[in-house]
């Protein structure tokens, strides 16, 4: 988290395929992604993290953001440590939905926008990635982007 929040060009992360299959395909062994308390700040700033991915699974319903659920998100909290169940009524999470096939589970206690991103609206929308982020963060927050790198986000 530290690393990403220092840096100012492009940085990038990876995940271990292998580890995630071990853990069943699980949300707790997949890629870890920051979870930023509503109230935490970073070297003075407040940060809001993005997760794109078209394989986090939002539409499994009540269950989508639990530990043991499949999917690809295993969010953390960067001040415990601790698992990040993002469910929709879980931890401040709610569901919205953008264009045409977009989920996106955001959070009034935790700095998180994860959007089950979709490459037929990425496709149809220029301004797809960006006007998510504008919509979802604010001004002065500085925002971390993470991505999963496939047709979705190279489109």
């Amino acid at each position: 988290f530290d690393i990403c929040c220092r840096g100012s060009e492009l940085t990038v992360t990876t995940s271990c395929f292998a580890e995630w299959k071990k853990g069943k395909n699980s949300n707790g062994s997949a890629k870890v992604i920051p979870g930023v308390p509503k109230d935490h700040t970073h070297q003075g700033k407040n940060v809001r993290v993005f997760f794109f991915d078209d394989n986090i699974n939002l539409n499994l319903g009540s269950t989508a953001g639990a530990e043991d659920s499949k999917g690809i998100c295993n969010l953390r909290d960067v001040t415990t440590g601790e698992y990040i169940d993002f469910s929709a009524g879980r931890n401040g999470f709610s569901c919205d939905s953008a264009f045409r096939h977009t989920l996106i589970h955001h959070s009034t206690k935790y700095n998180n926008v994860l959007v089950q991103a979709n490459i037929l609206d990425a496709m149809s929308n220029i301004d797809y990635f960006r006007s998510l982020v504008r919509q979802y963060s604010r001004k002065g927050e500085h925002v971390l982007v993470y991505m999963d790198v496939n047709g979705t986000i190279l489109w």
